[in-house]
């Protein structure tokens, strides 16, 4: 049964998370005096964050908030509240027992027919290779598109980006990967455009679960902001 614990805490995790970025949220947005359309005002704080991001303004909320839209806020969506039929789910534990949850869309996995033919084995006809290729194309696509705005982003840091290596043709879910690594990672200097095509990415090849303890440090960075009576104000965030 330790499979099913283990599942049920990452669930309610990811559960819990989602409420508590709508209180944190909340804070914020009733602090400020800005009025939010939604019952849970995530969306609205990140706008005004994206918005305060965009005319040069920097601090631990943009990017700790940027992170927990992508790792908490979009691992929610997708592990728990709106889990794809197409994605197939394997359970992983690290060396230190930390449970990841990994959620793949088979029909990202690419199958040669001449090789099948070469080895006898029959493709089934539900399987239509020629989509999976569209289908791997939208999401390397996303991914190369949500990297090139991470790179703008990144250089007004001064400081390189790790080098990507080439990538062959056969290497399209390795490349996806990577990808989604490395945009996961520096998820605090992804604005909505940027983050967008990486949510839109994960909807057709499926979500890896970010590590809980990524999650707190970066829930800690924000919350660490509400220091007094009123908060910090939107035109002078730390």
């Amino acid at each position: 049964m330790i499979d099913h614990k283990a599942l049920a805490d990452a669930v309610a995790f990811l559960a819990v998370g989602d409420m508590v970025l709508s209180a944190v949220a909340s804070v914020f947005m009733g602090r400020w005096g800005v009025e939010y359309r939604d019952d849970n005002p995530w969306a609205d704080l990140m706008a005004a964050v994206d918005e305060h991001s965009a005319s040069g303004g920097t601090g631990r909320l943009v990017a700790a908030s940027r992170e927990l839209d992508l790792n908490l806020r979009d691992a929610r969506h997708r592990i728990t509240a709106h889990r794809r039929r197409s994605h197939a789910e394997v359970l992983e534990w690290d060396d230190d027992d930390a449970l990841t949850i990994v959620l793949t869309n088979p029909d990202l996995v690419q199958i040669d027919p001449a090789l099948l033919m070469e080895l006898g084995i029959s493709l089934p006809r539900e399987i239509d290779p020629e989509g999976r290729v569209e289908l791997a194309e939208q999401v390397v696509h996303n991914l190369r598109a949500s990297y090139a705005r991470l790179q703008d982003s990144h250089a007004a840091t001064g400081r390189p980006l790790p080098a990507q290596r080439a990538y062959s043709e056969v290497e399209v879910r390795v490349e996806i990967n990577d990808l989604f690594d490395l945009l996961h990672r520096y998820a605090g200097l992804l604005d909505s455009e940027g983050r967008r095509l990486v949510r839109e990415a994960h909807k057709i090849a499926g979500f890896e679960s970010v590590r809980p303890s990524v999650v707190v440090d970066s829930l800690l960075r924000a919350t660490a902001e509400i220091t007094t009576a009123h908060g910090p104000e939107m035109t002078d965030w730390n």
